[in-house]
């Protein structure tokens, strides 16, 4: 999966100026992640593979929720990025040929 990279990303939120997707930015409080989230559990949100959460040697396995959201408000780039809202719909870190497709 190719990432949108920052350019990109600014490139896409333009280009989706019709409201069909706009492109969220953080920092997240604890009730915006939860609006996110829209029920599905943290992990679908997390950067696991962010430096970050690699240096604390925690297994990604046994963290809970809550704890999971905690993290991400301390540390923001724990976010999987980009964040993008499609109608009710919200994609974390979906590339730039996904993202078209849900659009048009």
């Amino acid at each position: 999966m190719n990432d949108l990279s920052k350019g990109e990303r600014v490139s896409f939120a333009e280009e989706c100026g019709d409201q069909r997707a706009r492109l969220l930015h953080g920092p997240f409080n604890r009730d915006e992640i939860r609006d996110l989230l829209q029920g599905r559990p943290a992990s679908d949100m997390f950067n696991f593979r962010s430096p970050s959460f690699k240096q604390l040697g925690l297994p990604r396995e046994s963290l809970a929720d809550d704890y999971l959201v905690d993290m991400m408000l301390k540390e923001p780039s724990l976010v999987r990025r980009p964040v993008v809202r499609i109608g009710d719909k919200v994609y974390f870190s979906a590339d730039r040929s996904v993202l078209e497709s849900l659009i048009s």
